[in-house]
């Protein structure tokens, strides 16, 4: 009997042995003994652990433990991920300044702010987190999460990293040839943005989060004529460009730029010799000239009746200037460079 073992002859008589255990160590058959062919295996389509840590839902199929394999990707672009039967899935940091998340970098295993997988709240904010580890950032879309999570969602906002040293975040731009943004459009003084995915530094009219989410001290104000862009930088605090246009109410910039620095962006640009204000929401009255970000100028010696303007947002026509004016310059009853108006092909505005 091939199921017995030690068997034993006894009064002239085999004697059978004990019966047979038959383990061929397989957990996918179940092992018996067939008196006639000795230990056999029937393959069983059970449940059974492969002994990789690699693997889970293992089973047995044809007598053989089968498990399917992990993701051991735990979404980070900075990690290397990896598998080891023994031990299961691994995480191992790739080399600092690896390109991450299109405009970020690796550093210690993780992506820098800015990237779609690690918001920033500012450019300035990448801006320096980049200079602290010896990288310049590039001037490129990044993405913005001001108040972090459990906020309003992300955004995308252009970062002007190397002019005027950088970490500008764009907050505006604006087509000189259309009426958009004159000075009582909703849109100044609203949380309404206006094709915000068109975030990046380019020609396509947009009001962007950035507009209501981001604060400043500082703003970058540019004006294309011609072809050549023109560029100013202005002392101006402010929770937001919404926050302190909502309420239509003059607020001076913390530090006037002056009439020269303003003319500077428009070739040709005409003012009347008194009053030159700045501000946000620039305006005296119902009738005369006004701008929403910039500079008013009148012939009297006084801020009473302004007939010239330059900057963003432009009201009234007048002595006759162009009441549809979004960006540009006008003056009318005594520019200092004669009363004309001239609108700019387009203007950006940037905050810091």
């Amino acid at each position: 009997n091939p199921c017995t073992v030690g068997d034993t002859c006894a009064a002239k008589a085999c004697q059978p042995g004990k019966a047979k255990v038959c383990d061929d160590a397989n957990p996918c058959t179940v092992d018996y003994c067939d008196a006639v062919a000795g230990c056999k295996a029937l393959a069983v389509p059970i449940g059974c652990d492969d002994g990789s840590a690699c693997t889970d839902v293992d089973v047995c199929k044809d007598a053989v433990c089968k498990g399917q394999n992990i993701d051991c990707d735990d979404g980070n672009p900075c990690t290397d991920d990896g598998c080891a039967p023994a031990k299961g899935c691994s995480h191992a940091a790739v080399a600092d300044k690896t390109a991450c998340g299109g405009v970020g970098i690796c550093v210690a295993g993780g992506c820098s702010i800015g990237s779609a997988i690690n918001p920033a709240p500012s450019c300035l904010a990448i801006a320096q987190a980049f200079d602290k580890i010896g990288v310049v950032a590039k001037s490129d879309v990044y993405t913005l999460d001001p108040g972090g999570v459990g906020g309003e969602d992300p955004f995308t906002a252009h970062c002007e990293m190397a002019a005027d040293g950088g970490g500008w975040t764009l907050a505006l731009k604006v087509d000189g040839g259309k009426n958009t943004f004159l000075y009582d459009d909703a849109l100044w003084t609203s949380k309404n943005a206006l094709t915000p995915e068109k975030s990046a530094f380019d020609k396509t009219e947009a009001k962007l989060p950035s507009f209501w989410r981001v604060g400043f001290s500082t703003m970058r104000i540019g004006f294309e004529m011609g072809g050549v862009q023109r560029w100013i930088v202005i002392d101006a605090k402010a929770a937001s460009l919404y926050d302190v246009l909502v309420t239509d109410t003059y607020a001076a910039f913390t530090t006037a730029a002056g009439r020269s620095a303003w003319k500077s962006l428009v070739p040709g640009a005409t003012l009347q010799n008194n009053c030159n204000r700045e501000g946000f929401s620039n305006r005296v009255n119902g009738s005369h000239a006004a701008i929403r970000i910039g500079l008013i100028a009148n012939e009297q010696n006084d801020c009473g009746t302004p007939d010239s303007r330059i900057g963003f947002g432009g009201r009234s026509n007048v002595c006759g200037i162009d009441p549809n004016m979004a960006v540009g310059n006008a003056a009318g009853c005594g520019g200092d460079n004669g009363d004309k108006s001239i609108k700019a092909t387009f203007g950006w505005i940037y905050v810091r």
